[in-house]
């Protein structure tokens, strides 16, 4: 210890070098790793949303699956008539 009682090889190095510390390495690759985890959650979220969006829209333009199928069924009794 320094007359001034602070501890000359603390963990911290009195220069700031924090950033060379390994801990400080691994910390930086979790947080940047949990970022682009939660970017892509975001990103999937609103690809879903617009698909979900999609999909109602053509339900209500064309119906639904039962609806389409009968329609292609009455189409083609009605052609080979």
């Amino acid at each position: 210890m320094n007359t001034d009682n602070t501890p000359t090889g603390g963990f911290i190095p009195p220069h700031g070098g924090y950033r060379n510390l390994l801990s400080f390495k691994k910390s930086e690759i979790v947080y940047d790793g949990t970022n682009t985890m939660i970017t892509l959650i975001n990103i999937t979220t609103y690809l879903l949303n617009q698909q979900i969006k999609q999909l109602e829209i053509a339900f209500v333009t064309e119906g639904g699956l039962k609806e389409r199928m009968t329609k292609a069924r009455l189409e083609e009794r009605n052609k080979n008539k």
